[in-house]
């Protein structure tokens, strides 16, 4: 055992000290996790990025619509096709995103609200 528990578990039953090593925290364990969904959550969105910058903007045309349009339908079809895809399509996640981080596994974001 690595924790404080260490010095008292010659004294105490071996149960009751595994009990009581359930309701402490590892904070090095936590750190690194929290580090790592941050990191997943940079290379997500660099990837959006990247994708916007090579797919979405080369073939944009917003600058040729007037205020009207973009009022009404938000965007050209490719920038709005961008939007839908950010937020709902997996071909577009990086693998380690959709793992840790996705719509399956809401628990990870728990975990970074709460450190």
């Amino acid at each position: 055992m690595n924790s404080p528990l260490v010095l008292i578990a010659r004294r105490l039953p071996r149960e009751l000290v595994h009990i009581i090593q359930t309701y402490i925290r590892n904070d090095v364990v936590h750190e690194a996790v929290r580090h790592h969904l941050y990191y997943l959550m940079y290379e997500q969105e660099m990837y959006m990025r990247f994708v916007y910058y090579n797919y979405v903007e080369p073939l944009c045309t917003c600058h040729q619509h007037g205020a009207k349009y973009h009022r009404k339908y938000g965007g050209c079809e490719h920038c709005n096709w961008f939007e839908g895809i950010e937020y709902s399509d997996s071909e577009y996640k990086v693998m380690g995103y959709l793992t840790c981080l996705g719509d399956d596994n809401p628990q990870q974001y728990k975990l970074l609200k709460n450190d």
